[in-house]
């Protein structure tokens, strides 16, 4: 409760997190699928979202390597599981679904996050590499935003009405109707049963 000359606060624009335990459990059932040796699962050495380098900004892809040497590469379009789950907000925890901090005024003296639909603002902001959003919340997020704007390639200011914009920015995101009975099965058997069912 008080003003720090040295202090910045900044939040996220989140969609939200899901369930650790099915994230393990995804982990898990595609460790098993790339298994090199019957007896040992391999583990995960690099996790990766949405991929610049092998899929562009906009994918919804995830990429693993493990420390066996294999590479897994799912996509949603190729049905990976974990990102048909994620998008459809049957993995989430309980506590996204009501977010206190997604909603304004934000917590942060800056909110950051992808511009997802930056294309339909501004064409010339789109390079496949990935455009943040930044919203500049107070005075101080003011001071620490015009040095981050030294450092960095294009800084475009924008007055858009927040209900256009597609990243989340709202309290509530309800979950999947399908969540509970989705984590309840991952709770008791494989990932790959919870899925298919």
């Amino acid at each position: 409760n008080k003003d720090y000359d040295n202090l910045y606060t900044m939040d996220i624009l989140c969609h939200g997190v899901p369930s650790q335990q099915m994230f393990s459990k995804y982990l898990e059932y595609i460790a098993g699928k790339n298994a090199t040796d019957k007896n040992k699962l391999p583990k995960p050495v690099s996790i990766n979202f949405r991929d610049k380098e092998h899929f562009g900004w906009t994918s919804a892809a995830i990429r693993i390597e493990f420390d066996n040497g294999r590479v897994y590469e799912g996509t949603l379009k190729d049905k990976d599981p974990y990102e048909f789950v994620f998008l459809r907000n049957v993995g989430l925890r309980k506590s996204c679904e009501n977010c206190p901090f997604s909603a304004f005024p934000r917590p942060g003296d800056l909110s950051v996050g992808d511009f997802w639909g930056i294309s339909r603002f501004d064409k010339t902001m789109t390079d496949q590499k990935g455009t943040s959003l930044v919203y500049v919340n107070s005075e101080q997020g003011k001071k620490l935003f015009a040095e981050m704007q030294k450092k960095c390639i294009k800084v475009k200011e924008m007055h858009i009405n927040s209900d256009e914009i597609r990243n989340r920015i709202r309290a509530a995101c309800p979950s999947n109707k399908n969540r509970g009975r989705f984590l309840k099965m991952v709770q008791n058997n494989s990932f790959e049963e919870s899925i298919k069912n």
